[in-house]
Order: structure tokens, then sequence, then C-alpha cells
């Protein structure tokens, strides 16, 4: 499966065991990136769609409100991903949730054409499903 590549976010949703969807983790209009590698590297980037900007021009500088709001709207980590089998295998190094840090977080995958679907392991019946598009190169 060849996944090297720039991929955007078309959907993403928690569905339950009969493929309804349950809840939407970024809202029902969230825009992401995700980057795999040819030489094993992947990050990705998600994010609530229509997210406030602070009030001021420094992100350090923002209230507790608007940093509180931000890191619940966005979510991010990057590491090595390996497939084997019918899993890819995410091994992360950095991430906005600090208890993913060193783990490893698999996923099913599913390509059709330019369309690639992850989907998590099921927690209580219901699994996150990502739905990205290939990025058609630039230049």
């Amino acid at each position: 499966m060849s996944v090297a590549g720039t991929w955007r976010l078309e959907s993403f949703a928690v569905r339950d065991e009969q493929g309804n969807a349950v809840s939407y983790p970024m809202g029902e209009d969230p825009s992401g990136m995700l980057v795999y590698t040819e030489d094993g590297w992947m990050s990705v980037h998600l994010s609530h769609g229509g997210r406030p900007h602070f009030a001021g021009t420094s992100q350090r500088a923002g209230s507790t409100e608007e940093k509180s709001a931000a890191m619940e709207t966005y979510f991010s980590y990057a590491g090595s991903y390996e497939f084997t089998g019918d899993k890819v295998f995410h091994r992360i190094e950095v991430s906005s949730f600090p208890n993913w840090v060193g783990t490893e977080q698999w996923r099913e995958p599913e390509l059709d054409g330019d369309l690639l679907t992850l989907r998590t392991p099921a927690v209580d019946g219901n699994r996150s499903t990502l739905v990205w598009r290939r990025v058609a190169k630039t230049g």
C-alpha cells in the first residue's frame, strides 16, 4: 500500500458498530493534514473548523480561556510509521497530547484511489473513522 504523500482531511467521525456516526470530535466541518514520507515518517494535524482567533497577535500572550479553547479544538502528533499486514503503526515522538509521546497507536487503513480511510481500534463498540484525500503535487 503506497500512502507516501500529503493527505487532506475529508471527514472525522466516531462511528458505532453499524457504521452510524455518533459524534464528530472536531465538529462537522473539520480540517486536517496527514503526511507520510517515503522514508517512514509521519505527521498528522486535526483541527475543528472555524476556530476562533486570539484577541492579540502572540500565542504566548493569549488568555487562559483562549489557550484552553485552542487546545480543545486542535490535535497533532508526529513520529515514524510502519505498515504490517492490515495495520499501520504510528510510533509517536511528539504530540499535543503529552500522554501519547512514546506510545504506539495503530490504525486499520483502507486505500481506494485517492481516498485513505483510517480506523482506530474500537472503544466501547465505537471507532474513530478518518477519511483523507490525497493532495496533488505542487510545482
